[in-house]
């Protein structure tokens, strides 16, 4: 009970020494013997922890999901540090030979930072086109006197908009974007401004402004894919496939375009695209499968879209990986619902056992292999709903 007690509160071991609480117990049982730290921590709460550790792995017999650890990791923070980290997790609770189809789908690139690392290969070549227009947002956010000069010029301009300058940052492709997309808003304020200030000989010409114009039109697009990425507030999964092809396109687009520099900044990018999203992830594309409004038709139109010749070829491997992790998840959830019904509770899992252990998923597979049985019809409900029409 003491061992409960410290874990359940997060109470320091040394709990058990405290003068009120040897007094409490004796005085509740006069023949009460104290116990020692070492008895506490080294013995109870470890025994408590192994008890509990137990009952996971038999939880995690049936794939239900579960958070194993939070660790921290050490630099360097390369891939395949985190993967040993992650397998070291997984050999700890005997999970190493139980992922889902062999753990092939387990790795999924981060998509908001591999498309960081293909913009930036593209701002790389543009920084030095850019250089007077940075260099004119710096000048003006130095001091505060010049940001009040400048707002005065902004004012008599009648340029409206409540967002001011933002300098750009090395590390960030989208600093450099929004740095743009603000300067450009007050592209005839730096104008006055340089009528005011003489020590001000960074004024980009209309040359300039033209260029960071394409540039900024450029960016957009990855601006809001980013953004879409790096949603919280709803599913992301499903929007991978359609974004990436999109990246592609315009990609494609810009490769081929009349301007000079946006044609070598998109074909830098080619590069790391091609180096990380040549094959698009298989499991994401799983993602937007499962999306009604998409299923198959749209990712066989997609992929039309950038090689007919291999589109149907494409969008068959995909099909047959999500079959394979849909029969996987039901043999094995069924078989761990049956096999589940012949473990013998022990006294402390009838105490805190919660109707919602029940796994619902196999009772869901159960009754369409019932439904299944006997009929005509053979499919399951993953080739009903790709066949039906999005």
């Amino acid at each position: 009970m003491t061992s409960e007690l410290i874990i359940y509160h997060d109470l320091p071991f040394r709990y058990v020494k405290y003068e009120k609480v040897r007094a409490r117990d004796k005085y509740l049982n006069p023949k009460c013997v104290p116990i020692c730290r070492q008895t506490a921590a080294a013995a109870d709460v470890f025994r408590k922890y192994e008890m509990e550790k137990a009952k996971l792995k038999r939880l995690f017999a049936n794939l239900k999901s579960r958070i194993l650890a939070f660790c921290e990791i050490k630099p360097p923070h390369t891939g395949d540090e985190i993967a040993k980290k992650v397998l070291g997790c997984l050999k700890e609770w005997g999970l190493e030979n139980k992922m889902p189809c062999n753990g092939k789908f387990l790795h999924v690139r981060c998509c908001a930072h591999i498309l960081n690392l293909i913009v930036k290969e593209g701002i790389e070549l543009a920084n030095s086109l850019l250089e007077n227009i940075r260099e004119s947002v710096r000048f003006v956010k130095a001091s505060q006197s010049r940001k009040d000069a400048f707002a005065a010029c902004v004012e008599s301009s009648g340029t409206t908009g409540s967002l001011g300058l933002s300098l750009d940052l090395s590390t960030r492709w989208n600093s450099t974007y929004d740095m743009l997309a603000r300067a450009l808003k007050f592209r005839m304020a730096f104008a006055s401004y340089k009528v005011c200030d003489r020590s001000y000989n960074t004024l980009p010409s209309e040359e300039e402004w033209e260029r960071g114009q394409k540039i900024c039109d450029f960016l957009k697009p990855f601006s809001t894919i980013t953004t879409y990425f790096s949603g919280v507030k709803y599913p992301t999964a499903n929007i991978y496939f359609i974004q990436v092809w999109n990246i592609e396109l315009l990609l494609r687009k810009y490769a081929d375009c009349d301007d000079e520099d946006l044609r070598l900044m998109a074909r830098r990018m080619q590069i790391e695209f091609t180096k990380y999203w040549d094959d698009y992830s298989i499991v994401l594309a799983m993602g937007a499968m499962l999306d009604p409004r998409f299923k198959t038709q749209i990712l066989k139109k997609a992929f039309d879209r950038l090689d007919p010749t291999t589109s149907e070829k494409k969008v068959k491997v995909i099909v047959q990986n999500l079959k394979d992790l849909y029969e996987e998840y039901t043999s094995k959830l069924v078989t761990g619902s049956s096999s589940s019904s012949n473990y013998s509770s022990t006294p402390d899992d009838l105490l805190n056992e919660s109707p919602l252990d029940d796994d619902l998923n196999a009772d869901l597979f159960e009754l369409e292999r019932s439904i299944h049985h006997g009929s005509d019809n053979t499919k399951t409900s993953l080739e009903l709903y790709l066949e039906a029409e999005a």
